[in-house]
């Protein structure tokens, strides 16, 4: 059985590291188990059957790990379990061109700040501002009702994530 990663074909595991740990656990009552691996590379197995086993990941794509267990008569089974690697940071564009410059902040005739997100590859899991989570429509676009009174001055905050963590 592989517990780690969970990663299947249509939602693979997103990570930010170039390396991921494969892990799981297997026995046989027949024979005894004579190997297990993971794209032809032999993992570590212990004396209670959990095994284990770090392979390096290409960068920005998706791996798919194929996992063979094979006892000592010669049987085997195999699982497979799909990693995404993506160490871009994803994109925020705004449509408004705002100050990056607190002693010179843009001005704005509107409460709402609008713009898009986007993300090479994993696909985009959060924007927040101002620790408020925004909606994000399908085609990435993004809507903020910044709230703003006559005169009222703010500074936003906007943390956008991939799937990876970036």
């Amino acid at each position: 059985t592989v517990s780690a990663p969970n990663g299947f074909e249509d939602t693979p595991v997103c990570v930010s590291d170039l390396s991921i740990v494969v892990a799981g656990s297997v026995s046989d009552v027949g024979s005894g188990i004579k190997s297990v691996s993971v794209n032809g590379n032999n993992a570590t197995i212990d004396d209670n059957g959990s095994w284990s086993i770090t392979l390096a990941l290409t960068r920005n794509a998706v791996t798919e790990l194929c996992v063979v267990a094979t006892d000592n008569a010669g049987n085997s089974v195999s699982e497979k379990r799909w990693v995404c690697h993506d160490d871009t940071v994803p994109v925020l564009d705004l449509d408004e061109i705002l100050s990056d410059d607190s002693s010179n902040p843009t001005m704005l005739n509107v409460c709402v700040v609008t713009g898009s997100v986007s993300d090479n590859l994993s696909g985009i899991a959060s924007l927040v501002i101002n620790n408020n989570d925004v909606v994000i429509s399908d085609d990435g676009s993004w809507s903020y009702d910044v709230g703003l009174s006559d005169g009222e001055t703010t500074e936003l905050v906007m943390i956008v994530r991939d799937n990876a963590g970036n």
